[in-house]
């Protein structure tokens, strides 16, 4: 036997091999980052609403103000008026549309009340639940204080 015929050996070379142990080591990594990612995007998504909110319900007050300024201190009676355009053309809010708050649902308006201590319109969302209470509200009120 030659010395060439020795070493022709035709399988590949050794590579390295992941077993159970490496699998599911790997496994457990990726449920890791799963659990820790997915919780932290979703209070994202959550946040990400409640700051459309904040920017539409601050955005509609300006609007508000803008209208009492064209109307002589008076402010409409709905929402809808903002959007409505006057003898010129000129709209106080420029979607065609009131917007809805960011889970699809009316912002709620309550212009100020003669007699009411409250001297500036009321506006606001009840959050994602739709239901007034909790900590998901967004309110102009809250957002004038602070």
């Amino acid at each position: 036997m030659s010395v060439d015929e020795e070493n022709t050996d035709t399988r590949p070379p050794r590579q390295a091999k992941i077993g159970c142990i490496g699998w599911a080591a790997l496994f457990v990594i990726a449920v890791s980052l799963v659990t820790w990612v997915v919780p932290n995007q979703m209070d994202l998504v959550t946040y990400s609403a409640k700051e459309c909110a904040r920017r539409d319900i601050a955005e509609i007050t300006r609007a508000l103000d803008a209208f009492a300024a064209d109307h002589a201190g008076k402010f409409p009676r709905t929402l809808v008026e903002l959007v409505l355009p006057d003898a010129n053309g000129h709209r106080h809010l420029t979607p065609l549309q009131v917007p809805r708050d960011p889970w699809k649902n009316e912002y709620h308006y309550e212009p100020p009340s003669a007699g009411s201590s409250e001297l500036l319109p009321h506006v606001w969302s009840y959050g994602k639940d739709g239901q007034p209470g909790g900590d998901d509200d967004i309110d102009s009120r809250a957002l004038e204080d602070g």
